[in-house]
């Protein structure tokens, strides 16, 4: 983080500590308290967010193992959870709007979305009553029609985005990171050529 501030960035937003609890937190109020870089100065200081969705490990019968993400399930559950990550400190709140992709026949890149569009309207909007933003880990047809819907603040990764819903995110103001670097790690969907129609990763 230090290296990154001393080059010239002035916000940094970790979204994920991948099951290492609130330590993005400590970092941030760590880099507040010391007050030593040039992007304090200016006002600007490291964004986290965290996240939940489904588990990055397996489950063992009979064993408790930790998860990269906090599972919620229901409206209910996803609001309770962002008041309590808000209350220990997350600027920014991410959850995993998709999994399990793969290529159709016509060639769009499809998923499996993580939650129902009630579940992900209810995450949302109780983000945003507390003023704050949803990043949404969403990569293919589903969880990137969904996270729009919904009416989160940026699209994680967005290998595959519908006309539709680049014209929904144009009106709204919503924001894309492009991080195709790691989505080269999935050569089963950043290198298929069969890829086609709104947005998707050029072929390497």
């Amino acid at each position: 983080m230090r290296r990154a501030l001393d080059y010239g960035f002035t916000t940094i937003r970790d979204l994920e500590t991948e099951g290492a609890g609130y330590a993005d937190v400590d970092l941030k109020e760590g880099h507040q308290q010391r007050n030593h870089s040039r992007a304090q100065d200016e006002g600007g200081y490291p964004r986290h967010g965290r996240d939940w969705g489904v588990p990055t490990v397996r489950n063992i019968p009979g064993c408790a193992v930790p998860h990269g993400v906090q599972i919620v399930d229901g409206a209910d559950e996803g609001r309770k959870a962002v008041r309590e990550q808000i209350s220990f400190g997350a600027d920014w709140i991410k959850v995993y709007s998709d999994r399990s992709y793969f290529v159709r026949p016509d060639g769009v890149l499809d998923d499996i979305p993580t939650f129902t569009l009630d579940e992900l309207r209810a995450i949302v909007d109780e983000t945003h009553r507390q003023h704050h933003k949803v990043a949404s880990h969403a990569m293919a047809l589903n969880g990137v029609h969904n996270s729009v819907e919904a009416g989160v603040d940026s699209i994680e990764h967005g290998n595959y985005i519908a006309e539709a819903d680049l014209k929904t995110m144009a009106q709204k103001g919503s924001f894309m990171s492009l991080r195709f670097m790691w989505a080269n790690t999935l050569p089963r969907v950043a290198r298929l050529p069969g890829l086609k129609s709104g947005w998707r990763c050029s072929d390497p």
